[in-house]
C-alpha cells in the first residue's frame, strides 16, 4: 500500500485527488488543510508520500515542511498553482521528488505518485530549467525595498516607510541593477515579479 497524505489548505483539492485515486486500490489517502494539522500527521509517519501546496496560510508554508521533513521521512511532491522559477528552484534545492502545476491531468498525478513511491523523481524538464535559471533571491532587506518599489513609492518614500536612510535606498537600488543587470526601477520591478519575489510581500 502507499500512504498518501495531501496538504492543501482548500479542502476541495485534497477530496479531488482521493477521487481521482478511487481506481487505485493500493493507495490511501489521508487529507488536511492546516500547517498544524500537517505537523501531526508528518509525525505520525504513516505516509510513503506527501502532495504539499507551497502556498499555506498566506506564505510559503510548504516550503518550510519540506525543509523540515526528516531524512526517512515521506517524500515530497509540490503541487501549486504558482509555476515560478523561486519556487521550482527552493523545491529542487529542499530535496522535493517532485513539483505539479495544478493544471496536471489525472494521469500526470497518478504516475507522480507511484513514481515517487517507487524512489524516482517527478520534476518536469520545465521545472528543472526553471530551478536551473532561477536568479538568487535578494536579502530581506532587500526584498522590502524592492516591493515598495514595485508598488510605486519613491526613494525618500521607501527610506521613510523603512525608517532608514535615502543614501541607503540608493545604494541598495544600484547594487540590485548591477546584480540582476537591470537598467531602473521598473525593469528590477518586473523581474521580482516573474521571479516570485513579491508573493509574501504586502508594501
Amino acid at each position: 500500500m502507499i500512504g498518501l497524505l495531501v496538504i492543501d489548505e482548500h479542502p476541495v483539492v485534497g477530496e479531488g485527488i482521493r477521487a481521482i485515486l478511487t481506481d487505485e486500490p493500493d493507495v490511501w489517502v489521508e487529507t488536511v488543510t492546516d500547517v498544524h494539522a500537517a505537523h501531526a500527521a508528518l509525525d505520525a509517519r504513516h505516509h510513503d508520500v506527501v502532495v504539499c501546496e507551497i502556498r499555506l496560510q498566506g506564505c510559503n508554508a510548504g516550503l518550510d515542511l519540506l525543509r523540515h521533513r526528516r531524512t526517512d521521512g515521506p517524500a515530497f511532491i509540490m503541487f501549486s498553482a504558482h509555476c515560478i522559477p523561486s519556487f521550482y528552484a527552493e523545491a529542487v534545492d529542499r530535496g522535493a521528488a517532485g513539483f505539479l502545476a495544478k493544471t496536471a491531468t489525472r494521469d500526470m498525478i497518478v504516475r507522480a505518485i507511484r513514481d515517487v513511491a517507487n524512489g524516482g523523481k517527478a520534476i518536469s524538464a520545465d521545472a528543472l530549467n526553471g530551478a536551473r535559471v532561477a536568479r538568487r533571491r535578494p536579502a530581506p532587506r532587500e526584498l522590502e525595498i524592492v516591493a515598495l518599489v514595485a508598488a510605486g513609492a519613491t526613494n525618500a518614500e521607501v527610506a521613510r516607510r523603512l525608517q532608514i536612510g535615502l543614501s541607503t535606498v540608493e545604494g541598495v537600488l544600484r547594487r540590485l541593477f548591477d546584480r540582476y543587470s537591470v537598467a531602473n526601477r521598473t525593469a528590477l520591478a518586473r523581474l521580482a515579479d516573474g521571479e516570485g519575489w513579491l508573493i509574501d510581500l504586502v508594501p
